[in-house]
């Protein structure tokens, strides 16, 4: 984890030293005192370039020690290659053959270091030949070009401001580049409307006009001598046609682990204690469970940290968590987060600030509350189960192929079995039938049937930013819709549904690209960064999201039970009772509680006082929908559903409170290394 930001005059003037300084200053936060009393801000004619760096890997020791070696590097003509940015690598041997440099050095430069030797080598290839997660930027002084590169799922931000003929300004976080900018901070109005109703389909968009983030597998290059402005290019992107075809369920099984132990042990590699998020879920659990064996015996034990519930028995999931435990003795030590009283709104000034915007799910103010601790037991990297269900797939979509492929026999089974696993209450009748329907009148009914098919009638995943099954969150959204002010809903764009795909494996590649994943990832990178800390997704690594896609889909859905290649693949490292879970927790009555009871005089003082919140929602229409939320039980379908909506609400009311203060405010000033070359 670093923090790093960068200044580009376009008009040849000399960066001013001081601005890259003053937007470094900005990200103080994302790194220990040991990485900020090492900072590095550099100028050099039209280019200024800062960094700070984590104490997160084993050769981040070097970038400290060493800045000059670490973040420059010499060329044959005698001209330099300047670095800026957050990079953890991995198959570090790998790349040392592709440099040709002896393996002993490659395991003791930094990252940046790495990085910079690739770029020498490789030029605009470099991110091709790079394995792990990154953002970053390389002045090319010869070439007077500004070259910068996102790993390929996005899981390190990377934002710019692009003003023509004056400048171009970037940074890991939106707050860093306002000292370099020549315009205020300003909301996009676009943006704020996706933002209501979920609707994120812009990989680039962010909350303030003029800010960008560079999409995930993108690069983006500036050459100065010319007049062009910057350019974007795809450097990588997933095969959805490639299926992988092996002898047996243990193969493919063999297959999973072997990869998913490979990512987590790369991941795993860090200077100091190592914590892992760990829930009663599948994904947390088996991280947990392979980290024990992936991590050196000096690290031991690692740190599980888990959020747990007193008052909501339902809620607590400490039946799946302990089993965990307990088949880890002496490797996991326990830390216990009480989240009765921990609200959707937590923190949500704080977050928003740290966020650049508002949070894009509901888990994301309670998240904040788990990295304290961690910070206080000394760790500095967690790893964290985000993406299993996107990554491995839950595979619902199976039982729709089956139905096309006239396997009717095998779409009851599958249904049945899922109705008995909880997972959904819909009946193989309608479904059968439907596709009769459609061979009898040769017409696309099937699809349209499928889609239109309600939650009660068709099996859909959970989603971890939701408080209840995405239906309700659709219905949610419905009411969000119905909230916002009449001159701005020709902003909000049109209900869409996913686009119609022939397989499992095309519903999977559409999940995998979406837009919302970046979002996911840039809000946990955020989060953590808040509280110097680095977390770690060995979910979202290249090789096993290349693997999970390529399996067929009897390897995502059978027998009733999604995910079916990972629960084997888990075979003697979980606890059957948690390898063979079923349905997920349902954490809708505690954030509804938190709503009315924890957070009521937040919640009611901005209703009184809503500020620009009013130029976007019906406020008199929202007040009602509040006092309807007090009147409904907690554990009612529609008091999850109004829940949804007014946190939606709420917490962009919350940043367009603090806009013009939070962008205004400025941070503790601090002594900065500097140099002026």
């Amino acid at each position: 984890m670093s923090a790093f930001v960068g200044l580009l005059k376009l008009d040849v003037a000399p960066a001013p030293l001081s601005t890259g300084a003053a937007m470094l200053e900005r990200l103080r936060h994302r790194v220990d005192a040991e990485g900020w009393d090492a900072r590095h801000v550099r100028a050099s004619g039209p280019i200024a370039l800062g960094s700070a760096i984590l104490n997160s890997t084993l050769q981040a020791h070097f970038e400290r020690e060493h800045p000059d070696s670490a973040l420059s590097l010499t060329t044959s003509d005698g001209k330099s290659l300047w670095f800026a940015g957050d990079v953890r690598l991995d198959s570090r041997d790998e790349l040392a053959r592709h440099l040709e440099l002896p393996v002993e050095q490659s395991h003791n430069w930094s990252d940046s270091r790495l990085v910079l030797e690739t770029y020498q080598r490789f030029g605009q290839e470099t991110p091709r030949k790079l394995k792990g997660d990154f953002a970053f930027a390389i002045w090319d002084e010869a070439r007077s070009t500004l070259f910068c590169a996102r790993d390929r799922f996005g899981v390190r931000p990377f934002y710019f401001a692009f003003v023509p003929e004056k400048l171009l300004a970037f940074a890991n976080e939106i707050k860093a580049l306002w000292p370099a900018l020549p315009f205020p901070p300003r909301p996009d109005e676009a943006h704020i409307a996706d933002y209501l109703v979920g609707g994120f389909a812009s990989f680039s968009r962010t909350f303030y006009e003029g800010i960008e983030r560079l999409p995930p597998a993108h690069t983006l290059t500036l050459d100065l001598s010319g007049s062009a402005p910057p350019r974007q290019n795809v450097y990588f992107s997933l095969d959805g046609a490639h299926e992988l075809h092996l002898d047996s369920d243990a193969d493919y099984a063999h297959q999973l682990r072997a990869g998913f132990e490979r990512s987590i042990r790369e991941r795993a590699q860090c200077p100091s204690r190592l914590a892992v998020f760990l829930s009663g879920g599948l994904d947390s659990s088996s991280v947990a469970a392979v980290a024990t064996r992936q991590t050196p015996p000096e690290k031991h034990p690692l740190l599980a940290l888990s959020m747990v519930f007193a008052r909501f028995k339902d809620c607590d999931e400490r039946r799946w968590i302990e089993p965990n435990l307990a088949s880890g003795a002496g490797l996991l030590e326990r830390e216990w987060v009480w989240g009765d009283d921990i609200g959707a709104l937590n923190s949500i000034e704080r977050v928003v600030w740290h966020l650049d915007g508002p949070p894009p799910g509901v888990n994301t103010c309670s998240t904040w509350a788990q990295y304290a601790p961690l910070q206080k037991a000394g760790a500095r990297v967690v790893l964290d189960g985000h993406g299993g269900d996107e990554v491995i797939f839950l595979g619902y979509e199976r039982i729709n192929e089956l139905i096309n492929a006239r396997r009717f026999k095998d779409a009851r089974h599958e249904l049945l079995l899922l109705r008995r696993h909880g997972i959904t209450k819909a009946s193989a009748t309608p479904l059968l039938w439907a596709h009769l329907s459609q061979k009898a009148r040769g017409t696309r009914f099937i699809g349209r049937f499928m889609r239109a098919l309600p939650s009660r009638s068709a099996p859909r995943p959970a989603s971890k930013n939701s408080p209840r099954p995405l239906s309700e969150i659709e219905e949610g959204v419905a009411i969000v819709r119905q909230l916002v002010r009449a001159e701005k809903r020709p902003l909000l764009p049109s209900p869409s549904l996913p686009p119609e795909a022939a397989s499992v494996r095309e519903h999977h590649l559409h999940t995998l690209t979406t837009a919302l994943q970046p979002l996911a990832l840039e809000a946990m990178d955020a989060i953590a960064g808040a509280h110097a800390l680095e977390v770690r997704a060995p979910f979202w690594e290249e090789e096993l999201v290349k693997l999970c896609l390529s399996f067929p889909s009897d390897q995502k859905l059978r027998h009733g039970w999604n995910r079916w290649v990972m629960r084997r693949a888990m075979e003697g490292l979980l606890p059957p009772s948690v390898q063979w879970r079923r349905a997920k927790t349902n954490f809708a009555p505690q954030m509804i509680f938190g709503l009315r009871s924890v957070e009521r005089a937040r919640v009611e003082a901005q209703l009184d006082e809503p500020g620009m919140l009013e130029n976007w929602v019906d406020i008199a229409r929202t007040r009602e929908l509040w006092a309807e939320l007090q009147s409904l039980p907690l554990e009612s379908v529609r008091a999850a559903q109004i829940a949804f909506a007014l946190w939606r609400v709420l917490a962009l009311g919350v940043w367009l409170q603090g806009f013009s203060s939070s962008e205004a405010t400025s941070v503790s000033s601090g002594k900065t290394a500097t140099k002026t070359i």
